[in-house]
């Protein structure tokens, strides 16, 4: 019979047979060695699996056993997005009674053990490799890559490389903004980064946060999200920080392409740049404007290019420019007013957009002097983002044609529309209730400044994502479901890492625990007091959120989010049980 397995097939069937064999030989090895001991007289423990018990441990790529298992036994090998690559390993019958000690002890039967024949979990909190580890490993190959290079290589080129490397590996640390994911990268804005991004040195965060303000101010005021007697219209400001070869630049004029598609009149003549003064962002905002009709707001948006400028101007004494963003960001009637009438200027009825970009040496410049209780920063979006490619040429540009028809229909609905406010779907009130209940306490910090406009921002970008859902053009009404929330999230929280790692990074200011962190146990007790009643956590609960930290570090993270410790007895012999109570 001829054979008509590739050269890969063969190899592959060859290398097997030999694990065989070598299986083969070390458990006759192995059965000597037992042979010889009951010889002796030893007592032999026979390795029985468990049929109680089963270990899920992580997938290590380096672990040359685990690619083996991973190979030979691959319906013990999963790999998902929430838990990652996992491996299911046997337990022997001696680690029953051990297991049954923790779970009377612990409350748990331990990090990964679970009942023989669980289906794969979607949450397993194991303990994973340090940061430090990481970043220890990472930065020992770039050397060692550079050192082996200058063999070869140009020493200038070598030496620019290994720079470039390096300053790659600072998104290791732990507190660096996560990169955004499918929660917010998806329908019409997620198919613009997709188009745009492969044309770009800029990554997907710095393509998404400056068409944020342009795309949300297009839509206009035809559905707002009342909150009281504000409303929150979908206009955005975004700060998106960048080297100059980070691709700011390039990444404006892909959302320029794309909106020049969608409406060209409106963005030749309602788009400014660099307002330097606050008569100037007025003279910008009541200037000659493409009015839309039906009574519509104007819609205006601004590229400040020069945003250490405005931040620097706004800590100047009798300085106007950050009130007047500030009222801006709200749509307030704005008035300049002079002792010769015909210099007065006044702004009304508009809607504003408002990306700034800056360098990271220009923020740490100008950081200093910002007022963050009553500047206008606060109602910044911020988002750190690198080049996460290098590009020595791109001479396809981006084909954005389809996706501005299809936010031309939107848009085109929206001119009908006299301003409607809008509500929450069930699932979207839960999802946004859920994120706002977990926010840190409100204190005096500059962090905690820099979010006061959070719940405000997610508010309107929940707002933008539902009125560029696409499900509208089939009837479907306006309102904020989860999907909608959960992406407006995901960009708020990502603007809270963005700020909390600068002042880290170009301030020296610390903090003993994450906002993530805190955010994550809030969540857990609001789950807890939902479900069950009772607004308390176990501290088995707590070291299940947070078993790769210390018991000091979950403590503090416990107390950091306003929890209280107490006790109760599970049974009338019990042992107190420790609780962390709001």
């Amino acid at each position: 019979m001829t054979d008509i397995r590739t050269a890969w097939q063969k190899d592959a069937d060859e290398w097997l047979a030999q694990q065989d064999a070598q299986d083969v030989q070390e458990q006759e090895q192995a059965n000597r060695i037992l042979d010889e001991k009951v010889a002796r007289g030893e007592r032999i423990a026979p390795q029985v699996p468990s049929k109680k018990w089963q270990l899920f441990v992580r997938f290590d790529s380096t672990n040359e056993e685990h690619s083996q298992f991973a190979l030979l036994r691959p319906k013990r090998f999963h790999n998902s997005e929430e838990t990652g690559k996992l491996l299911r390993m046997n337990l022997p019958v001696e680690a029953e009674q051990i297991i049954e000690d923790r779970i009377r002890r612990d409350g748990n039967p331990g990090p990964g053990v679970f009942a023989y024949g669980a289906p794969w979990p979607t949450d397993l909190n194991l303990p994973t490799p340090t940061l430090e580890d990481a970043l220890v490993k990472k930065i020992a190959s770039v050397f060692e890559l550079g050192k082996q290079s200058l063999q070869t290589a140009d020493p200038r080129a070598v030496i620019a490389a290994t720079m470039e490397s390096l300053r790659k590996l600072q998104t290791l640390d732990g507190k660096f903004p996560l990169p955004l994911t499918e929660k917010s990268l998806w329908g019409v804005l997620g198919d613009f980064v997709q188009i745009a991004h492969p044309t770009v040195v800029a990554s997907r965060e710095m393509l998404l946060y400056e068409m944020l303000p342009l795309i949300g101010v297009i839509l206009g005021d035809s559905f707002f999200l009342p909150y009281g007697s504000d409303r929150h219209f979908p206009s955005i400001f975004s700060l998106a920080i960048g080297r100059t070869s980070d691709g700011k630049g390039q990444a404006w004029h892909a959302c320029q392409d794309a909106i020049e598609l969608v409406d060209p009149g409106w963005l030749q003549q309602n788009v400014h740049s660099n307002p330097a003064s606050g008569e100037g962002l007025i003279r910008m905002l009541g200037g000659g404007l493409l009015k839309v009709e039906g009574g519509h707001k104007k819609r205006v948006a601004i590229f400040n290019t020069e945003m250490v400028t405005s931040f620097v101007a706004q800590g100047r004494k009798d300085s106007s420019l950050g009130g007047f963003l500030r009222k801006a960001y709200d749509a307030d009637h704005l008035e300049n007013f002079r002792s010769e009438s015909k210099k007065s200027t006044t702004a009304d009825n508009y809607l504003l957009g408002f990306c700034g970009t800056i360098t990271p040496k220009e923020l740490q410049q100008c950081m200093p002097m910002m007022d963050w209780s009553n500047g206008a920063q606060n109602r910044f979006l911020w988002s750190i983002a690198f080049k996460d490619k290098n590009l020595g040429r791109s001479t396809h540009r981006p084909n954005f044609i389809s996706w501005a028809l299809r936010v031309q229909k939107l848009v085109a609905l929206n001119q009908s529309i006299q301003p409607t406010a809008i509500d929450y779907a069930p699932s979207g009130q839960q999802a946004f209730d859920y994120w706002f209940h977990s926010l840190p306490e409100h204190d005096d910090s500059i962090l905690a400044e820099s979010q006061a406009r959070a719940a405000a921002n997610c508010a309107r970008v929940a707002n933008l994502y539902a009125q560029l859902d696409e499900r509208r053009l089939e009837g479907w009404k306006v309102q904020l479901e989860d999907r909608h929330v959960e992406a407006a999230v995901e960009i708020v929280n990502r603007s809270r890492q963005s700020v909390e790692w600068y002042l880290a990074q170009a301030m020296g200011l610390t903090q003993r625990v994450s906002s993530e962190d805190i955010q994550k146990l809030k969540m857990a007790m609001l789950k807890k007091a939902r479900t069950d009643g009772v607004a308390e956590l176990t501290a088995t609960e707590v070291y299940e959120l947070f078993s790769h930290k210390s018991t000091e570090e979950r403590d503090q993270i416990c107390l950091e989010a306003g929890f209280k410790l107490s006790t109760k007895k599970k049974t009338a012999r019990g042992k107190p049980t420790i609780l962390w109570v709001e």
